[in-house]
C-alpha cells in the first residue's frame, strides 16, 4: 500500500486530476500492481494497454479519451514515440530506463511521499475505460465504475475462482487485458490472497514445474495453455498437488483437456465466460457438476437470457443472442461517446 500511496503523489504531482485518463501499458511486473492502485486513490482513469498496440492504436486511444498521461515500460516506447505531438498527453512516465522525454519511474517514487489521503470517490465513479478489440468497427471505450470491482469480486473471485486469503494464485493474464484486471489484481488483492507473478515467454513443461514448486493453489489461464500442458508427455512426473480451484477462459475449453487434467492430476478445470463490458457471466461455479464442452450456466439467471433480434426471449432449444439486463452492477457504465449504446433493456453481449 505504500508503493501505490507514493505513486498517487507521483501522479497528482505530475498534473492528473480526479477523472483523468491515463494508458498504463505494463508487461506483469509487480509495478503494475502499485500503479493501478495509485491511480485509483488519485481518482484517475486507467486505460489498460496491450503491449502488442501499435501507434495507430494509442493514438486512436489517446484522441479518444484525452489521456493525460502514459506509463510505460522500457523498450516499448517506439510505438508512443511514432505518434504526432498534438496530443493532450503531458506526462510519460518510464519504468526501468531513461529516455529524452521521459521521467523515470524510479527516480520519480524515491522522491514521493509514503502517505496519501486517497481522493473521494463514489461507487458509480468511473476507474476504469477498457477497450474492446474491434471486431465490429473501431475499439469501442467500455467504462466500468468503482462499484464494478466490488461486484466482481463478489462473483467471480468468491465462487469462480473459490480464492482463500492463505491461497497462492497464477492467474497467467498479461496487464493490458481486461483478463488481468479481472482476476491477477481485482480478484487476488481483493481476496486478500498472495499472487504469483511470472514475467516471460510461456513453456508447458516450465509452467508445470512451476505450478509445484511455487505450491500454487488456485489456477486461471487460457486453454490454449491448458492444451498445451496436456501434450508434454512425461505429464505424470508432475506434483500438481497443491491446486485446489483451477479456472479457464478467453476461448471453448475441449473436452479432451479436461479428462486430462482430471486423469493425471485429479484436477477439475472449470469453464467460464465473460466480456470487456462485464465480469464472469456464465461458468462452471465451484462445486457445480461439470460438463465437458460446456462454458456452465448463466450466473444470475434472471438478469440473463436468450434473445430473438427483436430483443425478446426465445424458447427452448431456438437460437439467439445472449443478453444482460443493464441494472447489472457488474457490467459497464456506458459506452464512451456513445451513451445511447445501452440504454436498451437488454445489452447484447455475443452471437
Amino acid at each position: 500500500m505504500v508503493e501505490s500511496a507514493k505513486f498517487a503523489n507521483v501522479i497528482t504531482k505530475a498534473g492528473i486530476q480526479k477523472g483523468d485518463h491515463v494508458i498504463v501499458m505494463t508487461p506483469r511486473l509487480l509495478e503494475t500492481y502499485a500503479i493501478y492502485m495509485g491511480l485509483w486513490k488519485a481518482g484517475a482513469i486507467v486505460i489498460p494497454a496491450s503491449e502488442l498496440l501499435k501507434a495507430h492504436d494509442l493514438e486512436y486511444r489517446i484522441h479518444h479519451a484525452e489521456v493525460k498521461a502514459v506509463i510505460t515500460y522500457d523498450g516499448l516506447t517506439s510505438e508512443f514515440e511514432k505518434i504526432a505531438d498534438d496530443h493532450s498527453v503531458h506526462t510519460k512516465i518510464l519504468i526501468d530506463g531513461h529516455l529524452e522525454g521521459w521521467q523515470n519511474y524510479g527516480e520519480l517514487m524515491d522522491q514521493a511521499p509514503e502517505t496519501f489521503e486517497t481522493v473521494d470517490t463514489h461507487r458509480e465513479d468511473p476507474c476504469l475505460l477498457a477497450f474492446t478489440s474491434g471486431t465490429t468497427g473501431n475499439p469501442k471505450g467500455v467504462v466500468h465504475a468503482h462499484g464494478w470491482g466490488y461486484a466482481h469480486i463478489r462473483i467471480a473471485a468468491d465462487h469462480w475462482l473459490d480464492i482463500h486469503e492463505d491461497d497462492i494464485v497464477w492467474a497467467t493474464a498479461a496487464p493490458g487485458w481486461q483478463k488481468w484486471v479481472w482476476s491477477p489484481f481485482l480478484s487476488v488483492l481483493g481476496k486478500g490472497a498472495t499472487g504469483f507473478i511470472f514475467n516471460g515467454r510461456f513453456s508447458p513443461e516450465r509452467q508445470l514445474r512451476l505450478l509445484g514448486e511455487e505450491k500454487i493453489n488456485v489456477l486461471c489461464c487460457t486453454p490454449t495453455e491448458y492444451r498445451l500442458m496436456a501434450k508434454v508427455s512425461d505429464l505424470d512426473s508432475y506434483d500438481l498437488g497443491s491446486i485446489r480451484s483451477s479456472v479457464s477462459a478467453g476461448e471453448p475449453l475441449n473436452r479432451e483437456v479436461i479428462q486430462a487434467f482430471q486423469e493425471h492430476f485429479g484436477i477439475k478445470v472449470r469453464d467460464g465466460y465473460g466480456q470487456t463490458e462485464s465480469t464472469l457471466l456464465i461458468g462452471t461455479l465451484v462445486d457445480t457438476p461439470i460438463r465437458p464442452g460446456s462454458m456452465g450456466k448463466p450466473i444470475m439467471q434472471e438478469y440473463m437470457a436468450i434473445i430473438d433480434e427483436n430483443g425478446q426471449p426465445v424458447g427452448v432449444d431456438e437460437i439467439g443472442d445472449i443478453a444482460v439486463k443493464k441494472i447489472l452492477k457488474h457490467c459497464s457504465k456506458l459506452i464512451t461517446k456513445n451513451p445511447s449504446a445501452l440504454k436498451k433493456p437488454f445489452a447484447v453481449i455475443i452471437s
